[in-house]
Order: C-alpha cells, then sequence, then structure tokens
C-alpha cells in the first residue's frame, strides 16, 4: 500500500495520542506530555480506533503498534507498521478471534 499523505497524518496523531498514554503510565499524575488537539481532531474525522496493538480506521486494520520496553520497565515510544494486504487479512482474524 501507498502511503498517502492522509495515512501520514493519521500516524502523527497515533503516535502523539499514544505518547501521551505511555507517559502517564510512566510518570503518573506528574507527567507533563498532553496531546494536541488536532491529533484528537484527526483520530475523530477519520474515525481511527486503538483496538490491543491495532490501529483500526473504519474496523480496517492499517497500523500495527510496535512497544518497546526500556531496563527498567518503562515503555518507550512506539513504532507503526503500516500492514499489506496479507497482514491486514490476518490481523482481522486475530482480531476477530480476541487474541
Amino acid at each position: 500500500m501507498k502511503k498517502t499523505s492522509d495515512l501520514i497524518f493519521i500516524k502523527e496523531a497515533v503516535i502523539d495520542y499514544l505518547m501521551e498514554s505511555i507517559m502517564r503510565g510512566n510518570d503518573g499524575v506528574l507527567s507533563t506530555y498532553k496531546s494536541k488537539n488536532k491529533s484528537c481532531s484527526v483520530m475523530a474525522w477519520e474515525k481511527i480506533k486503538l483496538e490491543g496493538d491495532w490501529v483500526l480506521r473504519n474496523e480496517e486494520p492499517i497500523y500495527c503498534i510496535i512497544r518497546r520496553y526500556s531496563k527498567n520497565g518503562r515503555e518507550l515510544k512506539p513504532g507503526l507498521v503500516l500492514l499489506t494486504e496479507e497482514e491486514k487479512h490476518y490481523a482481522k482474524i486475530v482480531i476477530r478471534a480476541g487474541v
């Protein structure tokens, strides 16, 4: 799948949203990172949903979330991998099974 500009905006918005939740998980109430309003509006406009380690757009998986951790257990900045058609088919099966 070719990366279009809307997929790039979606990726940036999802990373920003995930970073806020990661920082809140790592630092608790002392966290100062806030996601941009633009990120939330892009996710709402494009009907983006995070389900487990999958990013769904209109119930279709488009990205896989790769989570990384440091030695002391803190979560680091995640990576997003664009799925191919074959991987999307596999992702739909995994999501339906609830794995």
